[in-house]
């Protein structure tokens, strides 16, 4: 059964600039195309700057979110490799700070079962603890992920398609130093494969971990 997405407040944690992106950016389009008064917020946790590769990352980041319609942007400055990991109880209170404050009724996080990153699964693991009671949370699928069983698809229309390449055309340090994940052909592939399986012609899949409607 379609539904129309009809949240008021939107909150994308992610481990690093642009995860949320790269899952749920068909989503976020289509969300704001519906319902264009909802309120978005997005956090990333570690910038990841100490990568010569990432160069100009945040900057590209920067002008996604203000094309996708996200109305502020949360900018965190952890060091990546383990620090995550081993500081969840800092993660925990910077969530937790931003669920008294803006309340979302909708969380978009990565899979707590992500093996291939640890930061993915920490963040995961912190959101699912700090919104369970509050807010429905679905785990998007980022490129890498490694055991990842959608069970929740949202079907998009071409506009929402086109917006998705567009925005990732403008991770311009990515397209040069990671043209294997970051081309229109492979977002594409991957909205068709999803969208064969949920039965329409373009989707992203998600975990669906608490639901409240």
């Amino acid at each position: 059964m379609r539904m129309k997405l009809n949240f008021e407040r939107i909150l994308i944690v992610e481990p690093h600039p642009d995860d949320g992106i790269v899952g749920a950016g068909g989503t976020i389009a289509r969300i704001k195309r519906e319902n264009p008064t909802c309120q978005i917020k997005l956090i990333y946790m570690s910038p990841c700057t100490e990568d010569p590769k990432n160069k100009g990352h945040i900057e590209d980041h920067r002008k996604v979110c203000k094309f996708l319609g996200i109305d502020e942007v949360i900018e965190e400055s952890m060091p990546r490799d383990s620090y995550l990991e081993n500081n969840k109880q800092e993660v925990r209170d910077i969530l937790w700070k931003i669920r008294e404050e803006f309340n979302p009724d909708l969380v978009f996080c990565p899979s707590s079962h992500e093996e291939f990153h640890q930061d993915h699964s920490v963040v995961g693991e912190c959101v699912e603890t700090i919104f369970r009671d509050t807010s429905t949370i679905l785990a998007y699928e980022v490129l890498r992920s490694s055991n990842f069983n959608p069970n929740f698809y949202v079907i998009l229309s071409k506009e929402d398609v086109e917006k998705k390449i567009n925005v990732i055309k403008c991770y311009k340090s990515q397209l040069k130093t990671r043209p294997y994940f970051f081309s229109k052909e492979i977002f594409e592939s991957y909205l068709i494969m999803r969208g064969a399986q949920a039965k329409t012609k373009w989707a992203e899949s998600f975990k669906l971990i608490r639901g409240r409607v």
